[in-house]
């Protein structure tokens, strides 16, 4: 058949079409990242020579080591990625509430500040309606 314009489409060669992220998924994902390297950057943060309590040392690494798959099920829009998240972010919100008030230095009581805002946007990301309907 000379002329004929044959397209090679998913279907034709028997793949499954591509999916198709919301904007909001996307924007979840790339800014759960920098939660979680925020996670595990906040030891960097100078203490002033105050000993950081243990209880503050695994609120940081469990929410930052847990976000690594609830991101990857969020990517794949799986709903248990979407739930983990959640729970993650919630997570991340009380661990980061006393810092402002019980933060050693200015740096940490900052970076607690700024923590906030992020796992909340986050949390609203992940529940608007457009991202609840793309999980599986």
């Amino acid at each position: 058949m000379i002329g004929e314009n044959r397209r090679c489409t998913a279907a034709t060669l028997g793949a499954s079409a591509p999916l198709t992220r919301p904007v909001p998924v996307v924007a979840a994902v790339i800014s759960s990242i920098l939660v979680i390297l925020a996670n595990f950057a906040g030891f960097a943060l100078p203490t002033g020579g105050a000993e950081v309590p243990l209880v503050v040392i695994l609120g940081s690494v469990i929410p930052g080591v847990a976000g690594i798959p609830a991101v990857i099920g969020l990517w794949l829009l799986r709903r248990w990625g979407c739930i983990l998240t959640v729970v993650v972010l919630v997570l991340n919100l009380l661990t980061a509430a006393p810092g402002p008030w019980l933060g050693p230095t200015a740096a940490m009581k900052i970076f607690s500040v700024a923590l906030a805002p992020a796992s909340i946007a986050v949390l609203v990301l992940v529940t608007r309606p457009d991202a609840r309907r793309a999980y599986r």
